[in-house]
Parts: C-alpha cells; sequence; structure tokens
C-alpha cells in the first residue's frame, strides 16, 4: 500500500464508524469550494435516513447510515435524539425547536420538510366538539367545501358538535343539510334525523333531518347574523356504527349564495420569506452547524404540473427557497412515487437544476427510493440494482449527500419497508461511499477527461484529484438494458499506465490519452488512476 493512501486511510478512520462503534464528537463542519462536507477537517458523506425511531438507529448503522435525520413533532429533543445516534454510532439531524445546540453528535437542523408543497388555506375554520374524532381522509372542512359530493366523517355521530367559524359575519336567511345515508336495514352507518343550529351561541333553528339523501332547505323565522355558526346533532336515525356522515352544510344569504363557502387559497406549506427567517433563526442559535432544506421536485419541468398553484407563481420562489439553507436537496422516486421506471434519469437533472438553484459551493443531497408499497406505485417495483443506479448518478451530478427513503405507505404505513436484498445492497454501497468519501468530496480534476459511450449508449463521469490521486466514477445511462463498452479520454495519460478498478479486483492498461472498458446497464465502474 502506498504511502499517502495509508496516510489517507488513518485520516478517514478518524471520521468513519466502525461497525458498531462511535462516530468522533463533532468540533467544527465545514464545507469544501465543490460542495463537500468536513467534519474536524476531514471528508465525511453524510448517508441520512429519514424520520426513524431511534430504537432503529443501530440496524441503520449496520447498514452504513450515518445520520438520522428527522424527529417527529420533535419527538425525543434534539439531545436525546443526539445520544441515540452517538450510541448507535452516528450523528443526527433534528428538527430545530431552540434546544440541543452544541451537542456534539448534531450534525445540522432543518426546519420545515417541502416548503414547497401547496395545499389549500380555508379562511373559515371548521372545530370539532367535544369528544369527535377526526378523520383525515374525510375531514370537516368537507362539510363546508362546495362539493356535495365529499362527505364529512363525524365520528361519533350522536350528540356531535362542529362550529364553523367565519372570517367576517354573514347575515343568512336559510340553513341547508345534505345528510349521507347508507342503505340497509339497519343501515350501516347512523345518519342525523334532528339538528340544532346556534349563530354566536343563540340557537336559531332546531330542523328535522329526513331519511333521505338529498339537500334539505330549512327557512329561519328570522334573518340571522353570525360569525360563528355551531351545528349539533341533536337525533339520529340508528346504525350500526357510531359514525355517520354529513355531505355538505350551507348557510344561504337573501340571494341564495352560500356564506359558509368562500374559496379557499392555494399556497406552499411555507412561503421562501419564512423559510429564510427559519433559516436566520437557526444560524443566529446555532452558527456552526449546517441548516438542510428539501424541495419536492416541482422546480423541474416535469413535475411543476402537480403545484395547486400557478406554475407562474411558484417559479420565481424556488430561489428564494435555496437561499434559506446551507444545504439544499430534492426526493422524486420515479417508480415508489410514479410508477415510472423510464423517469430514473430525472435524478440527475434535479440534481444539476438545484445547482442552478444554489450557485457554486453549496452542498446538495438527493433522497433515493430503497423499497415498495408507494401511494401511486403500480406494478413497477424498486430493485437494488435502481437504487443503486439512482446513487451513483446522483453523486456523479454533483449530489455530495444522499438520503434514503425507507417508508410504505400500502397497503399499511411502515417507516422501514426495505427488503432483505435491498438491505444487502444498502449496507455495500454505503461501505462504498463511506470508504470513498475522500477521493468523492476531492476537487475536480483539471482538465476533466470525457467518456463515450459506443453504439448509442448514453453515459457520464466524475473526475477529482487529491491527496490519493486522480479518481474517476464512471456509469452506463441506458434504461433499456443494454451494455456497452465506453471510452474514457485523458489527452496525459500515458499508454501502459496500469488503471485500478475499485473493488472488482482487476485493472485496465491504457492506451495513449485513453483507456476502454465495458458496463453492464446502469452499473458503475470506479477508477483510481495513478499520478505519472
Amino acid at each position: 500500500m502506498h504511502t499517502k493512501w495509508l496516510l489517507a486511510l488513518v485520516l478517514v478512520l478518524g471520521i468513519v464508524s466502525a461497525r458498531g462503534g462511535e462516530l468522533p464528537p463533532i468540533e467544527r463542519i465545514e464545507t469544501t469550494p465543490h460542495g463537500g462536507f468536513l467534519v474536524n477537517g476531514q471528508p465525511f458523506f453524510p448517508l441520512m435516513s429519514w424520520l426513524q425511531g431511534v430504537e432503529r438507529y443501530p440496524q441503520l448503522a449496520e447498514l452504513g447510515f450515518n445520520v438520522f435525520m428527522g424527529n417527529w413533532q420533535n419527538r425525543p429533543p434534539p439531545a436525546e435524539m443526539a445520544e441515540h445516534g452517538r450510541k448507535a454510532g452516528g450523528y443526527v439531524l433534528p428538527h430545530f425547536d431552540g434546544t440541543g445546540i452544541g451537542h456534539p453528535y448534531i450534525f445540522g437542523w432543518f426546519d420545515l420538510d417541502e416548503p414547497d408543497l401547496t395545499s389549500a388555506v380555508w379562511e373559515t375554520a371548521v372545530k370539532a366538539g367535544p369528544g369527535l374524532i377526526i378523520n383525515r381522509d374525510a375531514p370537516l372542512q368537507n362539510l363546508i367545501d362546495g362539493n356535495p359530493r365529499s362527505a364529512a366523517v363525524i365520528d361519533p355521530l350522536e350528540g356531535a358538535t362542529v362550529t364553523i367559524e367565519l372570517p367576517a359575519p354573514v347575515t343568512v336567511r336559510q340553513i341547508a343539510v345534505t345528510p349521507a345515508f347508507a342503505a340497509g336495514d339497519p343501515p350501516a352507518n347512523p345518519a342525523p334525523s334532528e339538528m340544532t343550529f346556534l349563530a354566536d351561541g343563540r340557537e336559531i333553528l332546531r330542523a328535522p333531518i329526513a331519511a333521505k339523501n338529498e339537500r334539505q332547505i330549512f327557512d329561519l323565522p328570522t334573518p340571522a347574523k353570525f360569525r360563528a355558526l355551531e351545528c349539533r346533532v341533536t337525533a339520529i336515525h340508528a346504525g350500526q356504527q357510531k359514525w355517520g356522515r354529513i355531505w355538505e352544510i350551507e348557510a344561504l344569504d337573501e340571494k341564495g349564495g352560500n356564506a359558509l363557502f368562500i374559496p379557499p387559497r392555494v399556497l406552499p406549506n411555507r412561503m421562501p420569506e419564512e423559510s429564510l427567517a427559519a433559516y436566520r433563526r437557526m444560524k443566529e442559535a446555532d452558527p456552526g452547524r449546517p441548516v438542510f432544506l428539501t424541495l419536492t421536485a416541482r422546480f423541474l419541468p416535469r413535475y411543476e404540473q402537480w403545484h395547486k398553484a400557478p406554475v407562474e407563481f411558484m417559479r420565481p420562489l424556488y430561489p428564494k427557497w435555496a437561499a434559506a439553507c446551507d444545504a439544499l436537496g430534492t426526493d422524486i422516486y420515479p417508480i415508489y412515487g410514479f410508477n415510472r421506471p423510464d423517469w430514473l434519469l430525472d435524478n440527475i437533472e434535479a440534481v444539476r437544476a438545484m445547482r442552478e438553484l444554489a450557485g457554486a459551493g453549496k452542498p446538495l443531497y438527493i433522497w433515493i427510493e430503497t423499497c415498495n408499497g408507494g401511494a401511486q406505485q403500480g406494478k413497477h417495483r424498486v430493485e437494488p440494482r435502481h437504487t443503486r443506479a439512482e446513487v451513483w448518478m446522483s453523486v456523479i451530478a454533483g449530489a455530495r449527500a444522499i438520503g434514503y427513503f425507507t417508508h410504505a405507505f400500502k397497503p399499511s404505513v411502515i417507516p422501514f419497508a426495505v427488503e432483505p436484498d435491498m438491505q444487502t445492497e444498502l449496507r455495500r454501497l454505503n461501505r462504498q461511499i463511506t470508504r470513498l468519501a475522500p477521493e468523492l468530496l476531492a476537487p475536480p480534476m483539471a482538465p476533466a477527461p470525457t467518456i463515450e459511450f459506443h453504439d448509442g449508449v448514453r453515459g457520464h463521469l466524475m473526475a477529482t484529484q487529491g491527496a490519493n490521486g486522480r479518481f474517476i466514477v464512471a456509469q452506463n445511462l441506458d434504461l433499456e438494458g443494454r451494455k456497452a463498452v465506453a471510452t474514457v479520454r485523458m489527452p496525459e495519460l500515458a499508454a501502459g499506465t496500469r488503471i485500478e478498478v475499485v473493488d472488482e479486483d482487476r485493472s485496465i492498461i491504457a492506451e495513449a490519452g485513453a483507456f476502454q472498458d465495458e458496463f453492464e446497464a446502469l452499473r458503475e465502474h470506479v477508477y483510481r488512476v495513478p499520478v505519472p
């Protein structure tokens, strides 16, 4: 072993967790001009999990994860989370709550995941009364959403109270109720047989509800003015269950308009100005730790169609979000999220687009699919070869941290649904990346080599040059399963140079200015080229 390689290995062992061992306490975190992380002055490549319980940290560490990101609803608090990370052999990246600052096993902070995710913001609030169980798939907001075929589940129905709070007073002359009745004798679910309505605490109507799926309109004795309408189910048609449904409740003004329906505004989860303010608070409290921010992939043309807000409104916001962090990330999940293996290469476009948003030097990361059970996933399955390919194409494109998404959502929610063959690949892949971190995070090679795949196959490479010599990672990007020979050109390469193919127990003898190798579809090769 060359002396310089031995020296680099000694340095890396100061930062790389051995199996079951601890990483060193963080004294300082820095970033390189080319977007990599240094911990205590040594290269560190974050391999992150998302929203995993602390009891799973040892298993994740054994699989090569070294940063545990996310604590659901701030539990456990950051310092406690960090202690669990330390014992497992990794760092943590908690939600910022102002505590735990200075803990040597907190790698960084994040505020709100996916601030660019758009949703409806209702000015009218619908509040549950005592004892009601909220159904997230059929929420109480459905009572006033203007859609008579989107029901709200009222659980339990008998004696239920719901209060509708408006942003300003309204005057109404009628109340309309559209109940939902189920078939059967007795029916599967109960339905209201009487409802009582109170305007700002004053009873204005007690109405009998007929056993039919129709809009039923009731005149008020006198017009009622209110900001809060309390709706009570004071009697029911019995059913087999405790919960029932109501399609819509309306309060009709003198023109017959529904005063309860105010169309929602569609906005991002958090505007960039709010994200920037949160970023400044975190940096003022803890300037020594990086702040991470993960966007959806909707800054890319293919994915912006899923914005609920106009794309013309959303596009100018992305550079502002990119400024509200020290490390910028995204997630796509082509197979797990969209059932589209033909979109696999979008990870490359995402990393390159993030570089445009973030500017030079800011670390970039991307979340990679690892399992099956996505809500929109169909017949296509995520296989270890896909995850391996996505990781390397992202690294070659410029990602300097990788996160793995491990949750399944169907047939049920499972936080860690990674199958045994995928775990085997993650263990191998993560240990390889960790071992090669000094090379992956070294400065770009200049002049940069080029690669040409034969027979029309696409491919790409990255090349760095550091203390361990010249280092190249190249990858076949063919989605049709074609293997191909590629030529890597390095004008200064001397004929007869022996090039090590890392972790493959083989080498290649170069021609003058170039060398060739064969690549399976979506597979990578890693090369170490000696310095002349």
